[in-house]
């Protein structure tokens, strides 16, 4: 159901030109393709913390009940969890005001690239 949330959006970007060259795109399109693009993106990083986690808690049922491997899994889970909290929250608030993000010529501040690379990198 998620993904069927993000393809829609998707859908949207997809109209004002996401996958065309720049090149054809009016002026226009590029910052709504980016907006739609960008509204896509959370439920997308949602759809696929929840595999990860549907996949953790198979392996519990998976493994024998040794201390060892509950808690290796369990410690899985954890760092799934903090690392999608932490890319959500650093999506949301990575420019102020958020059109920044897809209009960045609007006045505002970003988070250095440094932020988002961690941020990219921890997720992964």
């Amino acid at each position: 159901l998620v993904t069927v949330v993000a393809n829609a959006l998707l859908i949207n970007a997809y109209h004002h030109g996401l996958g065309r060259h720049i090149y054809y795109l009016s002026p226009d399109q590029i910052p709504q393709t980016f907006m739609w693009l960008w509204a896509a993106e959370p439920t997308n990083l949602f759809a696929v913390y929840l595999v990860r986690l549907s996949i953790s808690l198979f392996f519990l049922r998976l493994v024998p009940p040794k201390k060892a491997y509950i808690w290796v899994i369990w410690g899985t889970i954890i760092a799934l969890t903090i690392s999608d909290v932490y890319i959500s929250i650093n999506y949301f608030f990575q420019c102020r005001p958020i059109r920044k993000v897809w209009e960045p010529e609007t006045p505002g501040s970003c988070f250095g690239h440094l932020v988002t690379d961690v941020a990219t990198w921890l997720y992964q």
